[in-house]
């Protein structure tokens, strides 16, 4: 069993990076044209369809309400992994993610957190 999950583990970073090696220029656009910044939702969108199914990992889309595209939502993932940002790509809407201070330190994904995310929040965050 070990052996199983290692081999997955390896066979889901080499996919993980293929896929966003190929996406990576599209993501470049919004960075590149500011105004084209909705785009970030329709590659992310691309690119949880895409993932998951590659990855074997079975995901079911939940809408227990019809989400007007015109109001803002906010959608709370666990931030336990990377792929919450792709999972938020599952989402009917365009979604942006607000990544947490620790995924700025991953090298894969930093410049796209810097410029994709509207806000870096940290856990040290007391109410008051």
């Amino acid at each position: 069993m070990k052996l199983l999950r290692a081999l997955h583990t390896y066979y889901g970073f080499v996919l993980f990076s293929i896929v966003f090696i190929l996406l990576f220029p599209f993501f470049l656009i919004p960075i590149l044209f500011p105004s084209q910044f909705k785009l970030v939702g329709v590659i992310n969108r691309l690119w949880g369809y895409l993932l998951f199914p590659i990855l074997f990992i079975p995901y079911k889309v939940e809408c227990r309400v019809k989400l007007d595209p015109k109001r803002q939502y906010i959608f709370c993932p666990n931030h336990f992994s990377y792929l919450d940002i792709a999972a938020l790509g599952l989402n009917p809407i365009n979604a942006i993610f607000v990544g947490k201070n620790d995924m700025e330190k991953s090298r894969c994904l930093d410049s796209c957190i810097a410029n994709f995310t509207s806000r870096s929040i940290g856990r040290n965050l007391k109410a008051g």
